[in-house]
């Protein structure tokens, strides 16, 4: 009976411990780095801002757990990572159309999406081909051939996945998001092609371990040697940090190499985000859309698990310091932290504290759990989606379930490895 009453009290243990282990928010197992930028507006005072967000900073580097770079080194990253950063917040006209006729497939619009999409390519094709948006036209080529297909038009399918691995001659749709025939056709003309003649292309760089992007898909850093492309012209594209990129149309030819020598110039960043200030320009955003992706940009540029913008407003004649708070896997904000404040001189450092309380409060929380209420809107990334599909490990149902079988492997171990006789006592059988 002791043996039973120990091996429940064990199950109870287990399950209260995998029930705790799934509110545990996913960035505390390792130390955090932290980057704090000021978001600067035309009508408030900038060394108001500046001098809140370096005392918010201070606070936040009395925590142990926390690593918050310092003003130096956020205004470095940042300058250095403009261009990417101001690069990725931007979508090209091209792409806007692909997903709005992505938008119009998934609402079984399909003539519209068609439309849509065929006008995409066509201007797409429109360009020279260095200057072309290629990531644009792949992904148009994917959904028109995707849309052909649930047409049933199986020639304008095969054309556009025949285009598809003509660009990308190594690509693979991920079965999580794509239907299994979508799949297999793709992989079906991928191995089609890879049966036909093809050539090499050879990429070599000043400076080197410059990004390499092929018709539009990266492929690695230079020196760099890639093969599988189809007899004709692609566009090589080669880019790295504060250096002007370098577009060439390279001819490809049977088993032959085409070789790509870019020599990129230094130049000058030219996209001043923070002038003398670690941080960004409310005007220079459109709406907290177009803030939420350059933060988010910024975010996975500068490698840090938050970025915090500190932001000084006013509401009913009297001084806010708002708190944003980026996450870069998710590359969305969590719900805005804003603390009150009647005296800037003299609540200073109470504000700070304060304010520093309840961001520490919220970076806990794990958007994941709940997206619809502790993501700010609008979202950057489909996160909802995020949210239904939580990672098996963090389930706590997974580890309830482990607990049990654990448990139940032990028990039926100690039951099988001892046998009691009539007595009581224990046989033991030596070998």
């Amino acid at each position: 009976m002791r043996f039973w009453f120990r091996c429940v009290c064990l199950l109870l243990v287990q399950l209260q411990a995998t029930s705790s282990f799934a509110h545990i928010p996913i960035d505390t197992a390792d130390p955090q780095h932290i980057a704090v930028l000021e978001l600067h507006r035309s009508d408030v005072s900038s060394r108001k801002t500046r001098k809140m967000t370096d005392k918010f900073r201070e606070e936040l580097s009395r925590y142990a757990h926390l690593k918050v770079l310092s003003r130096a080194e956020s205004k470095a990253l940042l300058d250095y990572q403009k261009d990417a950063i101001i690069a990725s917040g931007q979508v090209s006209s091209l792409q806007a159309a692909v997903d709005e006729a992505k938008r119009e497939y998934f609402q079984l619009h399909l003539e519209r999406s068609s439309s849509l999409v065929e006008k995409v390519v066509a201007q797409a094709l429109s360009a020279p081909l260095a200057e072309r948006d290629n990531a644009a036209l792949l992904e148009a080529y994917t959904v028109q051939g995707i849309v052909a297909m649930a047409q049933n038009q199986r020639a304008l399918a095969n054309e556009a996945f025949s285009k598809l691995v003509y660009y990308n001659p190594t690509i693979k749709l991920d079965q999580r998001y794509f239907a299994p025939s979508i799949v297999k056709k793709v992989r079906r003309t991928r191995e089609k092609t890879a049966q036909q003649q093809t050539g090499m292309i050879q990429v070599h760089s000043v400076p080197a371990a410059s990004d390499v992007y092929v018709n539009g898909v990266f492929k690695g850093t230079t020196p760099l040697q890639v093969s599988g492309y189809a007899i004709g012209e692609h566009a090589v594209v080669v880019k790295a940090a504060n250096y002007q990129s370098s577009r060439e149309v390279v001819q490809v030819k049977a088993d032959t190499m085409a070789e790509v020598a870019a020599h990129l110039p230094w130049k000058a960043p030219n996209l001043n985000l923070s002038k003398d200030m670690a941080g960004f320009h409310r005007d220079q955003f459109n709406n907290f859309e177009h803030l939420t992706e350059t933060s988010g940009a910024a975010a996975k540029a500068m490698q840090v698990r938050k970025l915090i913008l500190i932001d000084l407003d006013r509401e009913n004649d009297q001084a806010v310091v708002k708190a944003y708070i980026v996450d870069r896997d998710l590359a969305t904000f969590h719900q805005p932290q804003s603390v009150s404040v009647r005296n800037f001189r003299r609540e200073l450092g109470q504000t700070s504290e304060r304010l520093a309380s309840k961001v520490l409060d919220e970076m806990h929380r794990n958007i994941m759990d709940d997206p619809g209420s502790l993501a700010a809107a609008p979202y950057y990334g489909d996160v909802s989606l995020l949210g239904k599909h939580r990672p098996l490990l963090k389930n706590p149902w997974f580890w309830s379930a482990v607990g049990l079988v654990v448990v139940g492997a032990v028990t039926g171990g100690i039951l099988a490895g001892a046998t009691t006789n009539t007595t009581g006592a224990i046989n033991v059988v030596f070998r």
